[in-house]
């Protein structure tokens, strides 16, 4: 008899603010150098400077190239996700005004005349 689960299965790791989650391929974990040594992306990915997702891609593709000589002959997929703080989030700018015609935190102000010209 089967069972439905109630609760998602809980994550053996955590992703806290600053952390990059790495995502790859087969392609990117199993080539080897001409002496026949594994591509360790652990160690790389971990050693590599930490100065966003798109220079570390940037940074393992180059070392990958470097580890086995010539492009890869499987297909090589990289997915890098660093999780940011809401503060960091980009929020689209705007220049609209509540219907009041005030400007956010500016409670006591007179509204603003709209420039029509």
């Amino acid at each position: 008899m089967r069972t439905a689960c109630t609760q998602p299965p809980r994550c053996p790791f955590t992703f806290e603010d600053g952390d990059t989650l790495v995502l790859c391929t087969d392609g990117v974990i199993e080539p080897r150098s001409p002496e026949g040594a594994v591509h360790h992306l652990t160690e790389r990915a971990t050693s590599a400077p930490t100065s966003g997702p798109e220079a570390l891609i940037s940074q393992i593709h180059h070392d990958l190239l470097n580890h086995i000589g010539h492009e890869p002959g499987d297909d090589a997929a990289l997915l890098a996700i660093e999780r940011c703080g809401a503060h960091h989030l980009h929020r689209p700018h705007t220049t609209a005004r509540p219907l009041d015609g005030r400007r956010r935190g500016d409670s006591g102000s007179k509204p603003v005349a709209e420039d029509r010209s």
